[in-house]
């Protein structure tokens, strides 16, 4: 019953917290002050600027390998958009739709004698700007496949299916895509498809991004983040936390690099706390058409986490 009531406070703080967000930056646009807009949809992919990657809705993934990755699993869920864990605050401009659909994403993870890969299908992310400083998105994973591997007792499970959805509203507080500076925040719900015919309790958080443009085409940025989290076990629920430091440069007019520490840490007393090391590339191959990439060595409890992923994926915006 403890647990129970803790975890409706919790919904009640998310949906809230996601009202007067809303509430808020309709109020500022109202007042007028979103002039200058916040987001050009421009900007190469992965420089932190124009696109907004929807939260991860989780699914048939690592949500199941959890009790084993969490919190490393959190942080490294993928985007077809941009690999980076830090999220930029820029949102598109009002009135504009835009459209995320990943061709295929892969992700990969080593820990001691455990292996996990992922695939995931088609994601999709949509996101509608409200106001130049107020969007909001859903996003989907239609169906993904992982598999875990125990290289010791030379095992190996395997599961496939449909994946969840989620929700965002996000918001920039302060600059705009081209300034100096910039500041935002972005509430988001979660929801997984259900397990062994018990749906579990949806994950949520908020987040609140920092960018400092540098000079010389480099970017800082700087997040931190509170989730409420689903144990292992299914039964309960968690606070997790994440903070990130991000260095990211345009490379060419279509590529860009970024290097990022990310730590990561779980209330939960059986799960320790990850600090990472991360670098990738995002490259526009074609118009609208961009393929992101990273790796990443974590250390978690003395033992070393390394981790890939790769996304290729369609960004259409009207």
């Amino acid at each position: 019953m403890i647990h129970s009531s803790r975890s409706r406070c919790c919904y009640s703080a998310l949906f809230a917290a996601l009202i007067a967000t809303t509430c808020l930056l309709v109020g500022s646009a109202v007042a007028g002050s979103d002039s200058g807009g916040s987001g050009s949809g421009g900007g190469s992919s992965g420089s932190g600027k124009g696109k907004s990657p929807n939260s991860g809705p989780g699914g048939h993934g690592k949500s199941e390998l959890a009790g084993v990755f969490s919190p490393a699993d959190r942080v490294r869920e993928s985007s077809t958009s941009r690999a980076e864990v830090t999220d930029s605050p820029a949102t598109i401009k009002a009135h504009t739709w835009a459209y995320d659909v990943g061709v295929v994403s892969y992700s990969h993870d080593a820990v001691d004698s455990l292996r996990s890969d992922a695939l995931e299908y088609i994601p999709v992310g949509i996101t509608y700007g409200v106001t130049d400083r107020l969007e909001l998105g859903v996003s989907a994973s239609p169906y993904g496949s992982d598999w875990l591997r125990n290289t010791v007792a030379q095992t190996t499970d395997q599961g496939s299916g449909v994946g969840g959805y989620g929700l965002r509203v996000k918001g920039c507080w302060a600059g705009n895509d081209s300034s100096a500076f910039a500041v935002g925040s972005s509430v988001f719900l979660s929801f997984a498809p259900p397990v062994d015919g018990v749906t579990p309790k949806p994950d949520g958080g908020v987040r609140v991004p920092v960018r400092v443009e540098l000079g010389g085409g480099f970017q800082m940025g700087a997040m931190g983040e509170v989730d409420l989290r689903n144990d292992p076990g299914g039964t309960n629920q968690h606070a997790e936390y994440v903070q990130s430091l991000n260095l990211s440069h345009d490379i060419r007019e279509h590529l860009s690099g970024f290097v990022e520490v990310v730590h990561a840490s779980s209330a939960l007393a059986t799960q320790p706390s990850l600090t990472a090391l991360d670098a990738g590339v995002s490259w526009d191959l074609f118009a609208h058409l961009g393929l992101s990439a990273a790796i990443t060595y974590g250390v978690s409890d003395g033992r070393g986490d390394v981790g890939a992923l790769a996304g290729l994926g369609v960004h259409l915006t009207r």
